[in-house]
């Protein structure tokens, strides 16, 4: 799992300061964008380049990072 934070400045990155939002694949990031999962998550709007910029960090993170991770739905 990786954890996605708000910045300040509406930058998005992976790391531990500021409001989190957890997902466990590429395809979790990918219904959370679609469903505004993110903006409930940090409770503010959010910048959807500014997430579309995240998607291949977190892909890369959660690749290196493999573990057997129960399915979030």
């Amino acid at each position: 799992m990786v954890r996605c934070v708000a910045r300040d400045g509406g930058r998005v990155a992976s790391g531990s300061d500021g409001r989190g939002a957890w997902v466990c694949s590429v395809e979790c990031f990918d219904r959370a964008l679609a469903a505004s999962g993110f903006a409930r998550a940090w409770r503010r709007t959010v910048d959807r380049a500014s997430l579309g910029g995240l998607r291949q960090p977190v892909s890369e993170y959660l690749k290196m990072n493999v573990t057997t991770v129960k399915d979030c739905d």
